[in-house]
């Protein structure tokens, strides 16, 4: 149903819609209708008589593409009452007109999967899918046609909140970038949490995103909806999410877990990146989950655990291949085919003096390693001449001689040269970088 004149005939965009809808696209739309426009316009019955003021649109989510309109509320001195959209006849610039006069006395109450437009979703935040970003809603915009009305998007501009404020002229003068190609509904995924009734909401889109667009929306929303997203994804999507978030928010983020979904989300994670996050936790809660990770996952991070934060110990991962010397360069590869899970940052392959003596002897570039015969033995194609640290080196050092000889992977060792872990060029370069840099820095082994 479109926009019409107080008597009921359709009326063209000119006549009643100018200024209170916008296309939702470069084609016209001329039964896209706003919500602001909508709000407070007064209510009648078919003869004219007054019935009250709009106070707001019920709409169901579920199944559909673009959720219905099913009904409005109305509002009549303090109470409020539930109208069907099917006695709705017309809305015009002078308000809504219904097909009877009757109303059900009984106060409004909604009902699962029924979002409130301008209670529920009005400046509230929400996904643009589209655009991978969090956005406010500062408008939502309805299709009627054909006695029907659905949601058909939203505006995240500035444009409703000027005309809501009536100061759209200041802001043209000011010539501001009010106007925002409006998002249509698909394109939206609000958060659930937000309401006090149960709605049929998905963040199956977002589940989809980079983990490090999913990371940055998270940054931006409130613990309750981080934790909703959160949620929503798999442990391996969850997981590399949590590896690109500040430490602060991790923390919060992890506190709020469960300790089995805890341990599930760190055991997928790097051993350095869960070591730091679990550093930020008590002590006691600490124990707790690593008691529940798979054993070989929680002694790789309770190793690391061990080390001072601002040292080669505290920044280096236990995460990598290292080999005897009396392997020849067959071996290794079909060492390196037999393990379930190989370091995702894989440069180098260590070089160890035997299978019961792990001190550090050489180094052999992977890229050298597949050129070799099968058959030629380590000692003769590693590098021997090998930049190692302590592992009680200040991390600014070990950032210093890794930019210094253009590393990007450092050994670190103890002090009989036990070789113990490596660090990466990441995390090296977390150190020397200035915070507001620290998130734009590419993961660049992932």
């Amino acid at each position: 149903m479109g926009c019409r004149h107080a008597n009921g005939m359709p009326a063209t965009t000119d006549t009643v819609c100018r200024g209170y809808h916008r296309p939702m696209s470069s084609d016209d739309h001329p039964d896209t209708l706003s919500l602001s426009f909508l709000l407070r316009r007064p209510i009648r019955g078919p003869q004219g008589e007054a019935l009250g003021k709009l106070q707001d649109l019920v709409a169901r989510i579920g199944a559909d593409t673009y959720p219905p309109v099913i009904g409005l509320v109305l509002r009549t001195g303090s109470l409020n009452y539930f109208v069907p959209w099917s006695q709705v006849a017309s809305v015009s610039a002078e308000g809504i007109r219904l097909t009877s006069a009757r109303v059900d006395l009984r106060g409004f109450a909604r009902r699962e999967n029924e979002l409130l437009l301008h209670r529920d979703l009005l400046d509230r935040k929400v996904i643009d899918v589209e655009h991978r970003q969090v956005v406010r809603v500062n408008d939502v915009l309805l299709r009627c046609q054909e006695g029907t009305c659905r949601l058909a998007g939203i505006d995240a501009g500035l444009e409703p909140v000027a005309r809501r404020l009536g100061v759209e002229r200041l802001v043209e003068r000011l010539r501001l970038p009010w106007r925002k190609r409006p998002l249509e509904w698909p394109q939206v995924e609000f958060f659930a949490s937000d309401y006090p009734v149960r709605l049929a909401a998905s963040h199956a889109k977002t589940a989809d995103m980079h983990p490090a667009d999913i990371a940055e929306m998270m940054e931006s929303v409130s613990l309750r909806q981080g934790h909703e997203i959160l949620d929503s994804l798999d442990d391996e999507t969850a997981a590399d999410t949590l590896e690109e978030m500040s430490p602060e928010r991790q923390a919060d983020l992890m506190e709020a877990l469960d300790d089995e979904r805890a341990a599930d989300l760190l055991e997928k994670m790097e051993p350095d990146d869960a070591a730091d996050l679990l550093a930020d936790l008590p002590e006691e809660r600490v124990d707790d989950i690593l008691e529940r990770m798979e054993p070989e996952e929680s002694e790789d991070v309770r190793e690391l655990l061990q080390y001072p934060e601002r040292s080669a110990g505290g920044l280096m991962t236990n995460d990598l291949v290292a080999v005897p010397r009396s392997f020849t360069a067959g071996e290794v590869l079909e060492n390196m085919r037999a393990r379930e899970t190989l370091p995702e940052m894989l440069h180098d392959i260590y070089v160890v003096a035997s299978r019961e003596d792990a001190r550090l002897v050489g180094v052999v570039p992977l890229r050298k390693l597949l050129v070799s015969p099968p058959e030629r033995p380590l000692g003769e194609i590693m590098e021997t001449d090998v930049i190692r640290v302590s592992v009680d080196e200040n991390d600014r050092e070990v950032a210093r001689i890794m930019a210094r000889y253009d590393l990007l992977a450092l050994p670190v060792v103890d002090n009989e040269g036990i070789l113990l872990g490596i660090v990466t060029v990441d995390d090296a370069m977390e150190i020397i970088l200035p915070d507001e840099w620290k998130k734009r820095l590419p993961r660049v082994f992932r």
